[in-house]
């Protein structure tokens, strides 16, 4: 049997310092431990330098089997369903080597920077999420931009889009539409436009 243990149990065998003995353990028993990058990485944020070193320590010395990245699996198994269902949309000579270079890196070369270089992953680890973070909307922006040049999309146009009130609307929620032209309505892209019709719900209406 493979057994993966939660970090709550790593933090308890890293204080006694029990990573071997745990894993001798597991082996009377003929259970093999197993350990995801995700779990390491986790751990890598402790904010005690000590506790963060002894509870690596635990992991790495008692843990039997390094499992592929959760990215890494998942992604296995979108592309063995694609394979499945639409073998016509696989690509007719698959990129392995990078895919070959990321598996290494979740399963050898991470595992020993985690050993030797925990301080150094407490104090980056943060800005990288941040810059995966920034570069992720950014990409979405561009690619949005694309799409709309592709179908011709003016965003000028959002300007002409105006909300008014419908039949269903009750007098409270005409609160803050009046006082505009009489049958015109506010535009779409100010507060009083997209932002009352979402906080006051489904009744009203856009036309152009």
């Amino acid at each position: 049997m493979r057994i993966m243990l939660d970090n709550n149990i790593w933090s308890y065998l890293g204080d006694e310092r029990a990573g071997k003995r745990f894993k001798a353990i597991a082996h009377s028993l003929g259970h093999r431990v197993v350990t995801a990058p995700s779990i390491l990485l986790e751990v890598l944020q402790h904010p005690l330098a000590d506790k963060r070193a002894a509870i690596v320590e635990a992991i790495t010395t008692a843990t039997d089997e390094r499992l592929r990245s959760e990215a890494d699996r998942e992604g296995a198994e979108v592309v063995a369903e694609v394979r499945r269902l639409h073998p016509e949309w696989m690509r007719s000579m698959p990129d392995t080597g990078r895919e070959a270079t990321w598996r290494t890196y979740w399963t050898k070369k991470f595992w020993r920077d985690a050993v030797e270089h925990h301080d150094h992953f407490r104090k980056t680890e943060p800005a990288r999420r941040t810059a995966r973070a920034v570069q992720c909307v950014v990409d979405n922006q561009k690619e949005q931009r694309e799409r709309w040049n592709e179908a011709g999309f003016d965003l000028r146009d959002l300007s002409q889009v105006m909300m008014s009130p419908s039949e269903e609307t009750t007098a409270e929620q005409r609160a803050g539409w009046g006082g505009r032209r009489a049958g015109r309505g506010v535009e779409a892209v100010q507060p009083g436009g997209v932002l009352a019709g979402l906080r006051n719900g489904p009744p009203v209406r856009a036309h152009p």
